[in-house]
């Protein structure tokens, strides 16, 4: 999975940072805002660095604490259901990263005025899918404004994946926005 990053400054310290590993750096283009802009940016340069990649993950930088486990539960669950949002969730609350189709990345860019999530509630709103997953990584909602040491314990939950190790997913019913078997999330 190739690691894209956005940003104003692709030149001098990053540039150290991330030097030797599989890290591609790209820059918003000139006077987008910051936002959902930079998302489509980012994954239109993963597509075409790797063709075969099917989504992109939203992380916003501050979001620093998601654990690993929690991306491996988000692929998963992409792989189940590939045209939908895959939105994580912990103790009820939407959060980071959301998991989105590639398909979707041009629909995305019609909402270039927002930021991430208010674009991908947009896109719930237009009836695509979203599949909400309950994880027990407080990451998901708490950003770097919370220390590490601060965060609440991960909580295990039981799991509805087949091979799973650890027991920490629990994936919620699935539907267009308005249908029955559907869930809105609630942007964090």
């Amino acid at each position: 999975m190739p690691i894209v990053i956005v940003a104003v400054d692709t030149a001098g310290p990053l540039v150290d940072a991330v030097a030797g590993t599989p890290v591609t750096l790209t820059g918003p283009t000139a006077g987008q805002p910051p936002g959902i802009a930079w998302f489509v940016s980012g994954q239109r340069a993963a597509l075409a660095a790797v063709t075969e990649t099917s989504a992109g993950l939203l992380w916003p930088v501050r979001h620093a604490w998601v654990d690993p486990e929690t991306v491996t539960s988000l692929v998963e669950a992409h792989g189940a259901m590939p045209d939908a949002i895959v939105w994580p969730a912990y103790a009820g609350q939407t959060g980071f990263p959301i998991l989105v189709p590639a398909t979707l990345i041009e629909r995305l860019a019609g909402h270039l005025g927002l930021n991430g999530a208010d674009a991908v509630t947009a896109l719930i709103a237009e009836g695509v899918p979203v599949r909400v997953v309950e994880l027990g990584d407080p990451g998901i909602v708490y950003d770097t404004a919370t220390p590490h040491a601060s965060l609440p314990a991960t909580r295990g939950l039981p799991s509805p994946l087949p091979n799973r190790r650890r027991n920490r997913t629990r994936i919620q019913k699935v539907g267009r926005p308005g249908s029955a078997s559907s869930r809105t999330p609630v942007p964090s």
